[in-house]
């Protein structure tokens, strides 16, 4: 298994939308058949984010992979704005 984290980009699939910069950890399972990956981002910015649409990470290193988001609940501390949390499951390599 591999771990990934760092400093991204989130777009909407399609359009190429640039949505946000994203703080991210991934996980990615390299066996030799399966390619999955999955894990959490955090939005720098307040964006609208559907669930059921399909978006594009971009990581640090340029790889992208295509994948489908599900809002987690916000974490909050005194004194520091609200970041909004989500899961990821990816649905194509990163490549």
């Amino acid at each position: 298994m591999d771990i990934k984290e760092g400093r991204g980009k989130l777009y909407r699939i399609g359009s190429e939308q640039f949505l946000s910069d994203i703080d991210y950890k991934l996980y990615q399972d390299l066996t030799v058949e399966s390619e999955r990956w999955w894990g959490e981002f955090y939005l720098d910015r307040g964006v609208k984010i559907e669930e059921e649409d399909g978006y594009v990470i971009e990581l640090e290193d340029g790889c992208k992979g295509r994948c489908y988001l599900k809002k987690l609940v916000n974490r909050v501390l005194p004194g520091i704005p609200a970041k909004s949390v989500y899961r990821v499951n990816g649905s194509s390599p990163l490549k």
